[in-house]
């Protein structure tokens, strides 16, 4: 995961932030408030190179969790194709 002090994880964030209109830097997973993904059909995540992979497999598994919740909603209110937003968006790690 990206240090706060890392330049490999700076330049991955800057190369993100001109591609991406929403690029988010982050320490660890907990710096990162999952709900937000919730209003967004896909996401990128872009490790930094010494991140260790069990820093990585948190931020999978909370965004899995989130994605069980929102299909579920979505189940709940059916929503037709007009109310249905696709975003994307970085996740810096």
């Amino acid at each position: 995961m990206g240090g706060a002090n890392s330049n490999n994880t700076d330049n991955l964030f800057k190369i993100c932030q001109k591609n991406c209109n929403a690029v988010y830097r982050l320490i660890n997973p907990t710096d990162f408030d999952y709900e937000t993904i919730k209003n967004y059909k896909r996401v990128g995540i872009v490790l930094g190179a010494s991140t260790p992979i069990e820093q990585f497999q948190e931020v999978i598994s909370n965004m899995e969790k989130v994605t069980k919740e929102l299909l579920t909603l979505f189940k709940k209110l059916k929503p037709d194709k007009s109310t249905m937003f696709i975003q994307t968006f970085c996740l810096i790690f």
